[in-house]
């Protein structure tokens, strides 16, 4: 409230916005958070208010993935990477949510363009992994033993410990 009522006498008060943005952002209130990051940025807290904005649009998108919410995830994670390009968390969201939604190709080459060291890279290839397995087994119940055996070994490959693509391979022979 006292940020509410500063910012009714001086909408010039960077801190105020960010104050707002960081409440509002504890809320999961994303969209008045983002725009009162954006506030804050404009207002000469450039970087904060870009680092306020990239959590909310992280949680945001964290938050939609979570509730199977994979629209939403697309964009929020989208609009980040338009901010931050090299983040590969959003990346790595992103894909998620194309897999989600259907998208295998579109998230098997967006696995792809993460880059391969971190954390954020071991996650995505297990997720690449898992999202061939899944493919595989899916071939393997329509009867194309073959194309399932294709998919099951591009899955052991990238992540040899993937048990249900080894089992998958088991079953196909």
């Amino acid at each position: 409230e006292s940020y509410e009522e500063a910012l009714s006498l001086n909408e010039c008060l960077p801190h105020a916005w960010m104050g707002m943005g960081n409440a509002s952002l504890a809320m999961e209130e994303y969209e008045d958070a983002r725009r009162f990051y954006q506030n804050a940025q404009g207002q000469g807290l450039a970087q904060a208010g870009g680092e306020g904005l990239l959590n909310a649009l992280l949680a945001q998108s964290q938050g939609s993935l979570g509730r199977g919410s994979f629209e939403e995830a697309y964009s929020a994670s989208s609009e980040a990477l338009a901010l931050a390009p090299q983040d590969s968390r959003f990346r790595e969201i992103r894909c998620s949510a194309l897999a989600g939604m259907g998208r295998t190709e579109d998230a098997l080459s967006c696995y792809d363009q993460i880059p391969s060291s971190g954390q954020s890279s071991a996650k995505a290839k297990k997720a690449k992994s898992l999202l061939l397995t899944r493919l595989g087994e899916r071939e393997l119940a329509a009867g194309n033993v073959s194309l399932a055996l294709e998919w099951l070994e591009q899955a052991r490959l990238i992540d040899p410990q993937n048990q249900d693509a080894v089992r998958g391979q088991a079953m196909a022979l």
